[in-house]
């Protein structure tokens, strides 16, 4: 598992010195400062699908040095499901149940807006944008929940659990996401990321900073 962290620590030293080798530090840094956000994703691409209900995750960063944050992330969402299993006696039979997924882990984040700024030659005012790259590493933990009696149906059948799906009860899980952040307001804005993320790879929400 430790081994999950060493190829972004790697990346962030990188970038650390290419930063301080090409002098772009006059650029607005983020050292001491809060950032909390809340937000979901559109496409839930781990895990099996059901009938997905709103992911909801909420993540707090803290700056470190000028381009660099470190954080933690939490999350949450239901998952519903139905299986069926027949016999000749009752026929076809249809049993209900969920499972919630609560990821959590650790976050880091290297702001690339003055890459963006002096190589690519897109004029952000960083001040309302803030482009970057983050890492997490974390777990998921995942609760099952059946709306059945698991040994025998009402009249007393063995279920069959050939089409009954369930995910690890706990999983690792890693990742990088690439994002944007608009301030419109001072320290209140809108952000939208992609990547391999928790639960999903296009993610969006709201965020302060503070």
């Amino acid at each position: 598992m430790k081994s999950s962290f060493l190829p972004i620590i790697v990346l962030f030293v990188l970038l650390s010195e290419i930063v301080n080798a090409q002098g772009i530090q006059d650029h607005k840094t983020i050292k001491g400062n809060w950032f909390a956000r809340f937000g979901t994703t559109i496409n839930s691409h781990s895990y099996f699908d059901g009938d997905n209900k709103l992911y909801k995750e909420l993540a707090v960063d803290y700056g470190v040095g000028n381009f660099i944050s470190v954080g933690a992330y939490i999350g949450h969402q239901q998952r519903d499901y139905m299986f069926i299993f027949s016999n000749v006696e009752s026929g076809v039979k249809h049993l209900d149940y969920s499972q919630t997924f609560i990821p959590i882990g650790l976050r880091g984040s290297f702001v690339l807006t003055p890459f963006v700024y002096d190589y690519l030659g897109i004029k952000l005012d960083d001040n309302k944008w803030n482009v970057y790259l983050t890492y997490f590493w974390g777990i998921t933990m995942n609760k099952v929940k059946d709306d059945f009696n698991r040994s025998v149906s009402s009249s007393g059948e063995i279920i069959d659990y050939t089409h009954y799906l369930t995910d690890e009860d706990l999983s690792y899980k890693a990742g990088i996401l690439t994002g944007v952040s608009y301030y419109p307001l001072r320290n209140f804005g809108l952000f939208v990321e992609g990547g391999i993320g928790p639960i999903g790879n296009i993610n969006f929400g709201i965020t302060t900073r503070y």
